[in-house]
């Protein structure tokens, strides 16, 4: 069954945002979620999401996947997955994944409406940010009644700013208040606030792990990492010198 996809929005609330030197705002904040259950009984697998983000890719290289300041009302296919200059109000400028959780860098634009996003957000209102797009829904029967799963070929036109969540779980991971940030998207399946495991050590076991880590890893660990006190794999493990 093919659908227009407009979603219920990922609520965010973005705090200490600062202006960019162009008046812009910038921030980094949960677009969707995947593998759970919305308020609108749908369900996104990464790989679906992946796809069609893969599609898009040029657009998010070039600065040019722009976003609306609400979904729009017209249920016009046509205008359904068309996003239109004046009313649009942010722009997605970079991704990543954190677990099963779409992680955007979003500005507002120098438009009406991305004036209207900047002022609602710096006033303290909670945006929330709402995929739309189109793809196939498969009806599967659960515990709780029918859910739909989306499945692909998926068609993104963008994630709209909108008010109403469907998803409980999006929050602004950090704000940006320069033009000179710097985005990490990760994989971390384990640990989903992004940071990584940290164990502490003394000083030979320090020795010792490196030891082993040379001759497991196949690669060499400086006298000056060991020295200065930490360790750190390549699976995003780090070691501290007690």
């Amino acid at each position: 069954m093919l659908a227009f996809i407009s979603e219920s929005p990922v609520i965010s609330t973005p705090k200490k945002i600062r202006e960019t030197t162009k008046k812009n705002l910038r921030f980094e904040c949960v677009l969707q979620s995947t593998g759970v259950v919305n308020k609108n009984k749908r369900r996104y697998s990464k790989d679906v999401i992946n796809e069609g983000l893969n599609k898009i890719s040029d657009k998010i290289k070039e600065g040019s996947l722009i976003g609306e300041l609400d979904h729009p009302i017209d249920k016009n296919p046509i205008r359904q997955i068309t996003v239109l200059y004046k009313e649009a109000s942010h722009r997605i400028l970079e991704y990543g994944w954190n677990g099963n959780k779409l992680v955007g860098i979003v500005e507002t634009l120098r438009t009406n409406n991305g004036e209207i996003l900047k002022n609602l957000i710096e006033d303290g209102v909670p945006v929330g940010f709402s995929f739309r797009g189109m793809g196939d829904l498969r009806p599967v029967n659960e515990g709780s009644g029918t859910i739909y799963d989306v499945v692909g070929p998926i068609h993104v036109v963008t994630w709209d700013a909108v008010s109403s969540p469907s998803h409980a779980d999006a929050k602004v991971l950090k704000t940006l208040a320069t033009e000179n940030y710097s985005f990490n998207p990760y994989e971390d399946e384990e640990s989903s606030d992004g940071y990584s495991d940290i164990l502490v050590l003394d000083e030979e076991s320090m020795y010792r792990l490196a030891k082993q880590i040379e001759e497991i890893r196949n690669y060499s660990i400086s006298e000056e990492c060991i020295n200065k006190g930490i360790i750190c794999t390549p699976e995003g493990v780090c070691y501290l010198l007690r």
